[in-house]
C-alpha cells in the first residue's frame, strides 16, 4: 500500500512540473527591470480599467459620489 507520503511527494513531482514554464518566463524577463515595469503597468492599466464601472456602481449603489478624480 502506498502511504501519505507517496502521495505528497507525487503532488510535489506535479506541481514542479505546472510550475516550470512559468519559472522559465520568470528567469527570461526577469534581468530586464524596464520591461518588467512595463508589463506590470501595462497590467495595472487593465485592471483600472475593467475595475473602473464596477467601483462607480458601488459607489452610486453606496451614495459615495461624486467619484474622485
Amino acid at each position: 500500500a502506498r502511504g501519505y507520503g507517496d502521495l505528497k511527494m507525487a503532488t510535489a513531482t506535479a506541481v514542479n512540473a505546472m510550475l516550470d514554464p512559468v519559472r522559465a518566463r520568470y528567469e527570461e524577463i526577469r534581468p530586464d527591470e524596464a520591461a518588467l515595469e512595463g508589463v506590470l503597468a501595462a497590467g495595472a492599466e487593465q485592471a483600472r480599467a475593467l475595475a473602473a464601472p464596477v467601483l462607480a456602481d458601488v459607489r452610486e449603489a453606496m451614495g459615495v459620489w461624486p467619484r474622485r478624480p
